[in-house]
């Protein structure tokens, strides 16, 4: 879709692109921003999913490290997994159950 047309240079400035339905087209950077938004929503509950894995993936990894699991073993240390959604601005805590919930 075009926002301007012109033909020839000598012919001054660009002229507008017609109304369509009473509204006039979206700027290409209004394409492009509602394009953005459209693909992050699509795609958040998945990045929020694996973020979450790569959490408990840490917790895992923290475990194969002697000095880390006999405090464990003996209560001296507790790990604890959380996340925080910038978008939102919520912290989630990993519980017992396996699932994270807002803090």
């Amino acid at each position: 879709m075009l926002a301007a047309v012109r033909t020839n240079p000598a012919d001054g400035p660009p002229k507008k692109a017609p109304v369509l339905d009473g509204r006039e087209p979206p700027t290409a950077s209004q394409r492009l921003r509602d394009d953005i938004e459209e693909v992050s929503e699509k795609h958040h509950e998945a990045q929020e999913r694996c973020e979450q894995e790569v959490v408990k993936l840490s917790l895992d990894n923290l475990m194969t490290f002697p000095w880390i699991v006999e405090p464990v073993r003996v209560g001296t240390l507790r790990l604890h997994g959380m996340r925080f959604d910038i978008r939102s601005g919520v912290l989630e805590m990993l519980h017992g159950d396996g699932v994270f919930r807002a803090v």
